[in-house]
C-alpha cells in the first residue's frame, strides 16, 4: 500500500474529525450523567421534568455523534483498504528525453535567417 500526500491528508482529516467527535461524545456523556443524577435528587416536579428533558436531548445527541463517528471510521477504512489499481510500467524511462524527442518547432523560415527580437547577434557571444 502506497502512502502519498492524499492519504496523509485524508488520515489527518480523519484524525481531527475522530478526536473532535470523541470529545463531543465525552462531553455529552458527562452531561447525560449529570442530568440523570440531578433529576434523581431533584425535589420539585418542574425541575425534575426539565432535567429529564435535558438527559433525553443529551442521549439523542450522544447517539447521533456516535453514529457520525462510526460512519467516519467506516468511510476512512473503506478508502484506506480500497484496492489500488496496479499501474503498468511505461516504456519511457526519462520524461525529459521523451519530451525533447516529441517536441517539434514550427518550420516557417530557415534557422539561419531568423532575427532575434533584441537585435543582431554580435560576434563572440
Amino acid at each position: 500500500m502506497e502512502i502519498g500526500p492524499d492519504r496523509t491528508v485524508r488520515s489527518l482529516s480523519f484524525l481531527f474529525v475522530a478526536v473532535g467527535l470523541v470529545l463531543i461524545c465525552a462531553g455529552l456523556g458527562a452531561m447525560l450523567f449529570l442530568a440523570v443524577s440531578a433529576a434523581h435528587q431533584a425535589a420539585d416536579l418542574p425541575t425534575k421534568k426539565l432535567l429529564i428533558r435535558m438527559a433525553w436531548i443529551s442521549l439523542v445527541l450522544l447517539l447521533l455523534s456516535l453514529l457520525l463517528l462510526v460512519a467516519a471510521a467506516f468511510r476512512h477504512a473503506r478508502y484506506r483498504l480500497e484496492a489500488q489499481q496496479p499501474t503498468r510500467p511505461t516504456p519511457h524511462v526519462d520524461a525529459w528525453a521523451e519530451a525533447g524527442r516529441r517536441f517539434k518547432l514550427p518550420d516557417d523560415e530557415p534557422r539561419e535567417d531568423r532575427q532575434d527580437s533584441d537585435g543582431p547577434d554580435e560576434p563572440g557571444r
